[in-house]
């Protein structure tokens, strides 16, 4: 009988390698639940871990997926760099591993190895995932460097890369032939609204066409004309009209709106659930977030600020109004005016329903560069 594959979820490791307790797991875990922001993030905010700690258990997590590593030589690394406070790099050389010499498979380098990506946009990307904290290929998608489709493509052929089958040059020849849309439609074209229902699925091009010139001649909108003839639903039409709207505003992109528009049609599901789900828009829970919330998400709020603030002001009615706790903290900290009303700006978009709170915190990690 096979051995069980090791548990390798970066929750299972935090626990395996006693960095925090099964209890403090399962609490972070609602916390991420309830927020829809990564495991690590939630670690973070209930302070069971630091950013730094939580980038090195990635990092050791990729090389268990790569199989660079046993998980007893992980756990021998991770219990010196803490207990020792070394760099994990120099504990996993005192291990005999030197992770600088690995063939590794990470989402980066994979899409700068098959002409996805730039290396000088890899290196951005990943000093602003320093802060964010996010999983790289979601940074790099809400940069607008690289299409959700080609992550979602690219984080599956890792898997099958990881696994060996198919081979290794398969799937790198699979990588090298990834299209993003936007080369394939013009950037006119693609913000069309007959296009956008064309390409949903919704129509096919040969009548979209006749519609288009039967409302030029009678000087009609083609949205209007599309419901007079029957040929859509209004609340189809809205849900493309949304869509566009945030094709237009870079918050989606092309492949990805058609891809909903098709579902909200097919499935009748509102469209604004799908954009809550695809975390493009903020959900009712991160709207109710505090700023005081925000700041530890976006990585801004240490211990050692968080201590300054407890000396000099009352925690409990700065965690509730964002205006105070700004002042507060540019009292505190009057070099980081700029960067804290920057903050605050990208706060207020979650609260009006304008930007997601993953949107927002990498737009801060931009700003912070």
């Amino acid at each position: 009988m096979a051995d069980k594959p090791a548990d390798t979820r970066l929750g299972a490791l935090m626990v395996l390698f006693e960095i925090i307790t099964k209890k403090q797991l399962e609490s972070a875990v609602l916390i991420s639940t309830g927020t829809s922001l990564p495991l690590g993030k939630a670690f973070v905010l209930s302070d069971c871990a630091s950013r730094a700690v939580i980038q090195d258990l990635v990092e050791i997590q990729s090389m268990l997926r790569d199989k660079q590593i046993c998980m007893d030589t992980a756990k021998k690394a991770v219990k010196q760099s803490l207990n020792e406070k070394i760099p994990l790099s120099e504990s996993l050389k005192n291990s005999g591993v030197d992770p600088e010499k690995m063939k590794r498979t990470r989402v980066g380098e994979l899409l700068v190895n098959t002409g996805n990506l730039k290396e000088k946009t890899l290196e951005k990307a990943l000093k602003v995932n320093s802060r964010a904290g996010l999983p790289l290929g979601q940074t790099l998608h809400l940069m607008g460097d690289v299409s959700s489709s080609t992550i979602d493509s690219t984080l599956e052929l890792q898997k099958k890369l990881r696994c060996g089958n198919p081979p290794a040059g398969e799937v790198i020849d699979k990588l090298r032939k990834l299209k993003s849309p936007a080369r394939t439609t013009t950037g006119r074209d693609k913000l069309r609204i007959g296009k956008i229902i064309v390409n949903s699925g919704l129509m096919v091009s040969s009548e979209m066409e006749a519609v288009a010139r039967s409302a030029s001649r009678s000087s009609t909108l083609l949205g209007e004309q599309l419901i007079k003839l029957g040929l859509i639903e209004a609340k189809d039409l809205d849900a493309a009209l949304r869509l566009q709207s945030l094709i237009k505003e870079k918050k989606i992109d092309y492949e990805k709106a058609c891809s909903l528009l098709k579902e909200s049609c097919k499935k009748s599901i509102p469209i604004e659930k799908l954009l809550e789900k695809e975390k493009i828009i903020p959900s009712e829970k991160e709207r109710n977030f505090s700023f005081f919330q925000f700041l530890k998400f976006a990585g801004y709020l240490d211990k050692d600020i968080e201590g300054k603030l407890n000396k000099h002001f009352f925690p409990s009615e700065l965690h509730t109004d964002a205006q105070e706790l700004n002042a507060a903290l540019i009292q505190i900290c009057p070099q980081d005016k700029d960067l804290l009303e920057t903050a605050l700006s990208q706060f207020e978009l979650i609260q009006e329903g304008k930007k997601s709170i993953r949107q927002a915190i990498v737009d801060f990690a931009l700003m912070n560069e």
